[in-house]
């Protein structure tokens, strides 16, 4: 029974990749293929592009007074590296998600959601022409290999299977949070009129708000955990977790060379001490397309990130404040950076 499982997830990842089907269309498969990775190469360097062509320059003491120091500073150094006075906020997640979170100016930040939020929509990055073909060229390799979407091609080897799964879990979803989801906005809301604010709430209104009614309420202010979430503690921790599970052991190396100023090399040892082939290259600060900045860890040549959501991010350090690791999920994600096969 294994054997035979085994020879039908090898013969079916083979004939997913083309392999069943004849020499025309194979040669229509690598073109399909090879358009979309350029398509996603290209999507990808727009929406970094169009994230980095954005800036505020801030040079009113009085819009930054109210800020953290940890928010301020940072805005500082952002200022300082793009040689202009005064403070910067970028649409970067760690610039923008702090101002948003704690400035009580309401056009500065309407000005910088509306602006994260129509990146690469006309203009000079517009993706809206390469969305369009993805979608074509992936429902013409769906069609190729016998399915009726590219959903269907894809969720085949997934847990769901089928987009009718995935489209009732949805569904089951909505129907359960969207009330939820509606109770908290009234709520925010309400507390916002408590406080005098007399417009309607918007989308760049809620985490001031929201932020504020946690730590009123609830004492709950992410200020109060950052010192547990320093980049290094989270490094520590997570090479700490990797020794008790596998039992190995990471040591910085200094005479390994590295590839980028932030990066950081480490040779592995076994639980007897014994020195693995492979190296752990380790770099706190990258940029990608969705404008997170994520801990990247390297291993023997395979890239792997620490998290690609929204709400994993690395807090840029001024000259006073450390890097800091934010995340709902804290250093059990940094696990998966060190899974050894």
């Amino acid at each position: 029974a294994e054997q035979r499982r085994l020879l039908e997830k090898t013969y079916k990842g083979i004939a997913r990749s083309g392999a069943a089907l004849s020499d025309g269309d194979k040669k229509i498969y690598r073109e399909l293929t090879a358009r979309l990775s350029e398509l996603s190469l290209q999507f990808n360097q727009n929406s970094l592009a169009a994230t980095n062509a954005f800036t505020l320059h801030v040079t009113d003491p009085a819009v930054v007074g109210e800020l953290p120091d940890f928010v301020r500073e940072g805005m500082a150094a952002e200022a300082k590296e793009r040689g202009l006075d005064g403070w910067v906020v970028t649409l970067q997640i760690p610039s923008m998600v702090p101002f948003m979170t704690y400035s009580s100016n309401r056009a500065l930040k309407e000005k910088l959601w509306r602006a994260y939020n129509t990146r690469c929509v006309g203009g000079e990055f517009d993706n809206s022409a390469i969305v369009e073909e993805i979608a074509d060229k992936r429902l013409q390799l769906a069609g190729l290999l016998g399915y009726e979407t590219y959903a269907d091609y894809v969720l085949e080897e997934r847990m769901a299977e089928s987009s009718p799964t995935v489209n009732a879990f949805l569904a089951e979803l909505l129907d359960r949070a969207v009330e939820a989801a509606r109770r908290d906005v009234e709520t925010v809301a309400g507390y916002a009129r408590a406080q005098g604010f007399d417009a309607e709430l918007m989308p760049w209104d809620f985490g001031y708000y929201s932020e504020k009614l946690k730590h009123e309420r609830y004492e709950l202010s992410e200020e109060l955990t950052k010192p547990y979430f320093q980049l290094e503690n989270v490094r520590r921790g997570m090479f700490e977790l990797a020794n008790r599970l596998y039992g190995i052991t990471l040591r910085e190396n200094p005479e390994i060379p590295v590839y980028h100023p932030d990066v950081k090399a480490y040779e592995v040892f076994d639980a007897d001490g014994r020195r693995a082939e492979r190296s752990v290259y380790s770099r706190k600060w990258i940029d990608n397309p969705s404008g997170e900045s994520q801990l990247e860890v390297v291993i023997r040549g395979r890239w792997q990130s620490a998290d690609d959501r929204p709400e994993c991010r690395i807090e840029p350090a001024g000259e006073n404040t450390a890097l800091i690791f934010t995340s709902r999920e804290g250093a059990t994600r940094e696990v998966n950076l060190i899974e050894m096969k």
